[in-house]
């Protein structure tokens, strides 16, 4: 009790005087390019520095904020050695988030996470909160600000007083290469009244700033290319200044951003929203009700930024409805938008999803603790689903409670795998854990690097590959390591295959991989054909999307989305074929479905002759197709679910599960319910209706 007044009269305490201090925001240094590292050096012993434009000199830094494209391909190969001991040359303190170059290949997250406890973190200098976000998605390019983040920010801001100066540092800038205009909303919404001073970003490497949504954002270039350099941040006289410094040049002098720090937060309005609930079910009609502070002339809710619905506003209480036409069907994002005199407006966000299609219902939905990339995994009555948060989450299967869940030390990104009444599920501490029904923890193996891929089991093994690229062969029963394999030369991320005596597998060095199941002895190794031409051939690995084995042929799709047909017995290279992100096996093993980024879902017979083809959304994701029951069920890279017949290639129906994030999952199918996870953190179970 006495603890928890404590924290209250300390957050009720103002902040204290801005004090005078300089630092420095580098970005997208992409170790080992060329020259960068020199660029880097030029902070070494870096004295007071003329901010031109301003007219004052900056004394010498304090720290460095290096905010993400760290590496080039990721934390593999010593490159994250690499750019750690250049800032160690440095001599200066660093805080460095991921870019979606150290998120993909060999993420970078674990490494983050040991230094600074977590992939997200905060710090305070000078009177300042510094809080640095992963933007990147853990083994993917595409941005997404996870869910494990937000509620993480959350408690931090909980924690401090409102009228504390902060400056946010990630990747990604606010543009529509994120799924859905909603995942930076989520983060505005936390922000609204906090005393933000500006957003320091990379990414797109160049020296700019501007404004979005009220809030000011600064992009700092790169250390390398015809921007080569970095920014200094001045902060003297309660006013904040940015200029960015070119390398060679004794001066800061491309102006940026120079503002006055407020003493206190900006006022914005409370909105609260009571109905609808977060990640809610509606059915027939959605009503929206809630509170605002503030004088405001009228009130509406914009549904997916496109379309207005009008509330009614009295008493600084806002209500109305929506009807939920079939046409209305699937998930949808919202702003209750407020408008005041003049051009004043204020908005509050969130999310539901609408049950009013003829032909699919939606059972349930639930919302995870964390984003989700991990293909859900039906084990009896329960689902068993991983998170970003490192958390493995048991939902029960008929309405989607939490069961429970256990908590790991890294990202989960592969399904668990039941067996009996055990699980095996692996995590980006490097861990593979023995769970029973409960999610009681019985054993663990240390693999010694990050287990993003889902293991397998053949006879008394557990096969289980790391982000290091090795490859070993666990006794099931007593979890002693039979045989390792360390051909790979990079990371293993997606599902391992089992074709006869043969485990292949991709990984993030160009080639496809066939071990002996028994013994881990290469059988043969081959590159893909997206990486047998030119250019970065490692950008374009066929390790994103396991590969699977029909009759004598292997199909691996790459990240260049070139289909390799392969010898599933020689590894000799059949036939290719362009624009695929994916592929899928058939129920009973006699076909391949094709995820392609153009001509919809296409079906190949055992022949590899074409069948039909179906236009059904799809995208560059590699989630793979999965066939249940003579229906075959994908997702698009935004999360629409279609399902098409097997025979035919009819389209039964296509849904929205998400919200406009990304589905980078397959699809879970048992007893007619498909179970679909989104990186918003949710998970939704929908079927046919009957």
């Amino acid at each position: 009790m006495l603890a928890n007044l404590l924290a209250l009269v300390l957050l009720a305490v103002p902040s204290s005087a801005v004090e005078d201090f300089s630092f420095i925001h580098m970005s997208d240094t992409h170790i080992p390019y060329a020259n960068t590292e020199d660029v880097m050096r030029e902070a070494k012993g870096l004295g007071a520095v003329e901010m031109a434009p301003y007219g004052v000199t900056a004394p010498a830094p304090s720290f460095v904020i290096v905010t993400g494209d760290l590496t080039e391909f990721g934390g593999g190969n010593g490159w994250w050695e690499q750019f750690i001991g250049v800032m160690d040359e440095v001599g200066l303190p660093f805080y460095c988030v991921t870019g979606n170059h150290d998120n993909t290949w060999d993420s970078c997250r674990p490494r983050i996470a040991e230094r600074y406890r977590a992939p997200y973190y905060a710090f305070d200098h000078g009177g300042i909160h510094f809080i640095g976000l992963d933007s990147a998605s853990p083994q993917d390019p595409r941005p997404c600000f996870g869910r494990e983040a937000l509620v993480w920010l959350q408690d931090d801001l909980a924690r401090t007083h409102p009228n504390t100066p902060i400056v946010l540092f990630y990747h990604h800038p606010p543009t529509k290469e994120t799924g859905s205009a909603y995942d930076r909303y989520r983060l505005y919404d936390l922000l609204r009244g906090r005393n933000v001073l500006a957003h320091l970003v990379g990414h797109g490497h160049g020296v700019r700033a501007w404004q979005e949504d009220g809030w000011d954002f600064v992009m700092g270039g790169s250390t390398f290319g015809d921007n080569a350099g970095f920014a200094i941040v001045d902060v003297r006289d309660n006013t904040l200044r940015i200029a960015y410094r070119k390398s060679g040049e004794a001066a800061a002098a491309t102006p940026l951003l120079e503002k006055p720090i407020p003493a206190t937060a900006p006022a914005y309005p409370k909105i609260t929203v009571t109905s609808p609930a977060p990640a809610s079910v509606q059915a027939e009609r959605v009503v929206f009700e809630g509170t605002v502070d503030g004088a405001f002339e009228r009130a509406e809710v914009l549904l997916d930024d496109e379309t207005p619905f009008p509330l009614t506003l009295a008493d600084g209480k806002f209500a109305g409805e929506i009807a939920l036409l079939p046409g209305l069907a699937g998930a949808h994002f919202y702003r209750v938008v407020l408008h005041g005199p003049g051009e004043v407006t204020a908005w509050k966000g969130g999310d539901f999803v609408v049950d009013s299609h003829p032909e699919v219902s939606v059972r349930w939905r639930t919302l995870l603790g964390g984003s989700t990339r991990a293909t859900p995994v039906v084990w009896g009555d329960q689902l068993l689903v991983g998170a970003n948060d490192g958390r493995l989450w048991s939902l029960d299967r008929t309405d989607g409670h939490v069961r429970w869940f256990v908590k790991t030390g890294g990202d989960i990104l592969g399904a668990a795998l039941p067996f009996g009444n055990r699980a095996f599920v692996g995590s980006g501490d490097g861990f593979l854990y023995e769970l029973n029904e409960e999610g009681g923890i019985a054993r663990a193996f240390n693999a010694g690097a990050p287990i993003y891929s889902p293991p397998i089991t053949i006879s008394e093994f557990l096969i289980v590959a790391t982000a290091n690229g090795t490859v070993h062969g666990i006794e099931r029963d007593t979890f002693t390591e039979l045989w390792r394999s360390e051909a790979p030369e990079y990371a293993i991320e997606d599902t391992l295959c089992l074709t006869g005596d043969l485990v292949c597998f991709g990984a993030w060095d160009t080639f496809v991989y066939a071990l002996d199941y028994a013994t881990g002895e290469v059988r043969w190794r081959a590159p893909a054909s997206g990486a047998l031409e030119g250019g970065a051939k490692q950008y374009y690995s066929p390790a994103d999307c396991g590969p699977v084995v029909c009759g004598e042929r292997l199909y691996v799709a790459d990240r260049k989305y070139h289909l390799s047909v392969m010898d599933a017995k020689t590894g000799a290279l059949l036939s290719s074929r362009q624009e695929v992100s994916g592929v899928g096996l058939s129920e009973d093993g006699q076909s391949v479905y094709l995820r392609t980024t153009k001509e919809g879902l296409v079906k190949l017979d055992a022949a590899g002759t074409e069948v039909w083809k179906a236009d059904v959304p799809l995208g560059s994701i590699a989630a793979a197709p999965v066939e249940r029951a003579g229906v075959v069920y994908s997702l698009s890279s935004l999360g629409t679910l279609s399902a098409v017949e097997a025979d035919s290639g009819e389209v039964h129906w296509t849904f929205s599960t998400l919200p406009g994030f990304y589905a980078m999952a397959d699809p879970a199918v048992a007893d007619g319910v498909v179970y679909v996870a989104g990186m918003d953190g949710s998970v939704t179970a929908v079927a046919g209706r009957n």
